[in-house]
């Protein structure tokens, strides 16, 4: 097994101490892994930005987790990764040899390598799905796979949340399986067995055991995944403000509340929905029917803050500070307002990313776009009051149709 770097040695008790102090996180099964030695391989649910922080502060072992590629580019965050933490650069959204590649070269040397799937976290508690790809790259690395739950990480900062909540993680350790359990399962029952516990809802979670996540601020930022108001099938007219939910056309209104239920306001028509990933699957149905709209605005237009395009493996290039977006059933629209990276660019205004020639889309954090056009990657950053997600939805959409 390979030595855990000097950083992690120094960090682990003190910054890894402080995460379990601040979220009150608890273990059950740890002592599975008692005997166990890389190379082993981790899986987990992803429901939290400090995932890989929290489940690494309480593990015996390093564990080299693989991460998107975009951390990789920023400057800091990316020595830290590649350099200190030996993380592992995936891009997500597309296939990735050097991935699979320098994952091998990690379990040659013995290490522990940590993924997620899902390949990004959830938007409204609910798991995402993932392919039987994941069960193919079980079994080709030939190494013991140990499969965690994150229970209540979602209650802690959900994806979209402005502001955190006070309340506790359990982290979940299963008995691992070993690499002989694994070749005598056929890849369907691999699958199986690694959905059986990484399909996991916060919300059926939080009717059994009623865990409280406290906050004033519950509600702030869920416009990010609620675009569409359920009641007058309003589009991007959704406000939230303290633990306030409500559409701005016709004022429907609702509360949440410490187990992310959506509870009537005395005096005032609340949503037909009383949880998030029923709104939010009632959103997904409705983009489906406006693929085949005619070219109009899709929503109003939203304000972005950063425009930027890849130049190299790790740098962006900053294209706008100053502009909007627009979706359309066939395409993403920029429109430049300023005219920074005229020397990458040109002087064009206009932007039109075809959905057909939009190789892949994947949502970064709460508010960044990152697509490749062509083999070209852009980066679009909108202001926090708006929705990226919509954008993802209705590209998956459009693919979807399709085929």
């Amino acid at each position: 097994m390979s030595k855990t770097p000097l950083f992690i040695r120094f960090i682990r008790p003190t910054y890894g101490g402080y995460l379990r102090w601040r979220y009150k996180i608890k273990t059950v099964g740890l002592e599975h892994l008692n005997g166990l030695k890389g190379p082993y391989l981790v899986l987990s649910n992803h429901v939290h930005v400090l995932d890989p922080f929290m489940i690494s502060s309480v593990w015996p072992d390093h564990i080299r987790w693989v991460a998107g590629a975009y951390l990789f580019r920023l400057k800091i965050v990316g020595f830290l990764l590649s350099k200190l933490v030996t993380g592992i650069a995936k891009q997500q959204g597309r296939s990735d040899y050097q991935t699979i590649k320098d994952i091998s070269q990690a379990f040659k040397k013995g290490d522990v390598v940590g993924l997620f799937p899902e390949g990004t976290r959830t938007w409204d508690g609910e798991a995402l799905p993932f392919d039987i790809t994941t069960a193919k790259l079980v079994r080709m690395f030939h190494v013991p796979v140990v499969l965690i739950n994150l229970e209540g990480g979602y209650g802690l900062k959900p994806r979209w949340a402005t502001h955190a909540r006070e309340g506790q993680l359990t982290i979940r350790v299963f008995k691992p399986i070993g690499e002989g359990e694994i070749l005598a399962m056929k890849l369907s029952e691999l699958h199986a067995s690694i959905g059986s516990v990484l399909n996991f809802s916060y919300n059926a979670w939080q009717e059994e055991h009623r865990i409280p996540f406290e906050s004033e601020h519950a509600a702030e930022g869920l416009q990010r995944v609620l675009y569409m108001c359920p009641q007058c099938n309003q589009r991007s007219s959704i406000i939230t403000e303290y633990k306030s939910v409500c559409c701005s056309s016709c004022n429907a209104s609702s509360v949440v509340d410490a187990f992310d239920n959506l509870v009537p306001v005395d005096g005032k028509t609340p949503f037909r929905f009383n949880d998030i990933p029923s709104w939010h699957q009632w959103e997904k149905d409705q983009i489906k029917h406006l693929v085949d709209t005619s070219d109009v605005e899709l929503f109003p237009p939203d304000r972005g803050e950063v425009f930027q395009a890849g130049v190299g493996r790790r740098f962006l290039k900053k294209l706008s500070v100053d502009f909007t977006v627009t979706l359309r059933p066939h395409a993403i629209i920029i429109n430049r307002n300023d005219m920074l990276g005229t020397d990458h660019i040109g002087t064009d205004k206009q932007f039109i990313f075809d959905f057909e020639d939009i190789r892949s889309l994947i949502l970064n954090a709460k508010g960044t776009i990152e697509l490749f056009f062509g083999d070209k990657l852009f980066r679009i950053q909108l202001h926090r009051s708006c929705s990226t997600l919509k954008y993802l939805e209705f590209f998956e959409a459009c693919k979807e149709a399709r085929t």
